[in-house]
């Protein structure tokens, strides 16, 4: 049995509330591709990712969408359940493993005023910091440096295996047309691509096209979890 301490979030609790909703987790297999729930739909269950990676997807009219926060195993996905239905699409990006609990303990545990009062407060945090930054990352930045970033971010959470991805995929979660992800991934240095994958080849090479937004995000992420999140990279301002 994968150990639910695995998970960042759950790891914090003091073990009198981690022995209280123990029997509440269900460990579940997350397919990528999978969608979770979609907007405006009820949010019946929460989802603490061990090794399975979860997106958020902003859909827009024209078919376009884009990805505006990732949740790995430093995090959970689905709090937003606790005041109402989903406002995004959420699906699972990365295939792994994940503990499941229904929305209903979680409003329990709200109740009780439980350490998880303090743990949302610091989970909405951190997601509407993500959506700023993807916001501005997505406004501001090239395809080239966003296409880094993201390859950069994915290859943390796989490292060393390769990483998964159709140029269509990419371009759903960067907000771009499936050409333009064609077009700079040809231009981008320290990477192989083959049919399904990208492999990255050269760190610095790629860090080097990247947006310093890569950095922030793993202040973020990074500064919770043992990824090589920008190790060798300097801070960012």
């Amino acid at each position: 049995m994968v150990n639910p301490r695995n998970n960042k979030l759950l790891a914090r609790l003091s073990d009198s509330t981690y022995e209280r909703i123990l029997p509440e987790l269900r460990l579940v297999s997350l397919v990528a591709g999978e969608e979770l729930h979609g907007p405006g739909d009820p949010i019946e269950r929460v989802y603490f990712p061990i090794s399975a990676l979860i997106c958020l997807s902003k859909q827009l009219s024209d078919g376009l969408s884009m990805d505006t926060a990732q949740i790995g195993a430093e995090s959970m996905a689905g709090l937003r359940g606790v005041t109402g239905p989903s406002a995004h699409l959420v699906y699972v990006a990365i295939t792994g493993l994940a503990y499941q609990m229904s929305i209903s303990v979680l409003k329990h545990e709200l109740k009780l005023g439980s350490e998880f009062r303090q743990i949302g407060w610091q989970v909405a945090n951190n997601l509407s910091r993500m959506m700023v930054l993807q916001t501005t990352c997505g406004h501001f930045h090239t395809i080239e440096q966003r296409l880094a970033k993201w390859i950069l971010s994915r290859g943390d959470r796989l490292n060393p295996a390769p990483i998964p991805a159709t140029h269509q995929s990419v371009a759903d979660a960067l907000g771009v047309r499936r050409e333009a992800v064609t077009i700079a991934l040809g231009k981008l240095p320290g990477i192989h691509c083959q049919r399904g994958f990208i492999e990255l080849k050269d760190r610095t090479a790629v860090q080097a096209v990247s947006c310093d937004c890569y950095h922030s995000e793993c202040e973020l992420i990074g500064t919770q979890m043992q990824f090589t999140c920008g190790a060798d990279a300097a801070p960012s301002h």
